[in-house]
């Protein structure tokens, strides 16, 4: 059995140092030569950000920690899900705890996996162009304990979860994050910082109702600029497939 305390623990390690994404890893230091091996799109685009950095996919991160703590757990976030042994809706009153693992769904599948850590935020391998980072709960839409993992040294914690708000222009807050974040990944410009990096702040302004509409547009929406439930949903679904052949275990 894994402790919830511990698994945060390394869980907190990975993005405190944080690591990047590739697709199939699980913690090891990525190298050139494999960077220039890669056949992946997105690892092409942008892996070389992360050579000589530790890497992981989503639930690779977790695989991960598992072994730091001399346990094991399928690497493949649908198979962890069906190995948990409770599970419930992100919806409406919930109690979690730290440690519980949160999934995203689209049609049908649990594609990505984080981990919760507490105050409404999850920590996630979110992505070759972002890496590691915290997401708020709401953006997802299952729990689950996950297999060997012991969550007693954990206090509850209640929310009353809706889903985000629709975004227009005004809005701030950890939700534009995720959504910029989003489409980033998926190849769209919302803005550059003064470093040049994609422009992560939060504020849903101009750029993003125009990004917004570009979206919606290329994905047969409503193009009415606003980020809301069809909209967001379109984009978990269109997010990259991170998970290796999953129901298969690791040789």
């Amino acid at each position: 059995m894994i402790k919830a305390s511990s698994l945060i623990s390394s869980i907190r390690q990975a993005y405190d140092e944080r690591w990047g994404y590739v697709w199939g890893t699980r913690g090891q230091v990525w190298t050139q030569a494999q960077q220039d091996k890669a056949t992946r799109d997105m690892t092409r685009k942008y892996g070389q950000r992360w050579v000589g950095k530790r890497v992981a996919d989503c639930s690779g991160l977790i695989k991960w920690a598992y072994r730091e703590h001399s346990c094991d757990i399928y690497h493949g976030s649908n198979t962890m899900f069906k190995q948990c042994t409770e599970t419930g809706p992100l919806a409406g009153v919930v109690r979690i705890r730290r440690g519980t693992a949160v999934f995203q769904v689209s049609n049908g599948t649990r594609g990505h996996v984080g981990i919760y850590d507490g105050g409404g935020m999850v920590i996630e391998e979110h992505g070759t162009q972002a890496g590691i980072i915290k997401s708020p709960l709401s953006t997802w839409d299952e729990w689950g304990v996950l297999k060997d993992s012991d969550l007693s040294d954990q206090v509850w914690e209640t929310f009353y979860i809706v889903p985000p708000d629709t975004l227009t222009k005004g809005s701030k807050g950890e939700v534009v994050k995720w959504y910029q974040r989003g489409l980033v990944e998926l190849g769209y410009d919302v803005g550059k910082d003064k470093d040049g990096s994609p422009l992560i702040d939060g504020i849903y302004g101009t750029e993003m109702v125009s990004v917004t509409r570009e979206f919606q547009y290329k994905n047969g929406l409503t193009s009415d600029c606003m980020a809301g439930k069809l909209t967001m949903a379109k984009l978990k679904e269109l997010l990259e497939d991170d998970e290796p052949d999953e129901d298969k275990p690791e040789e």
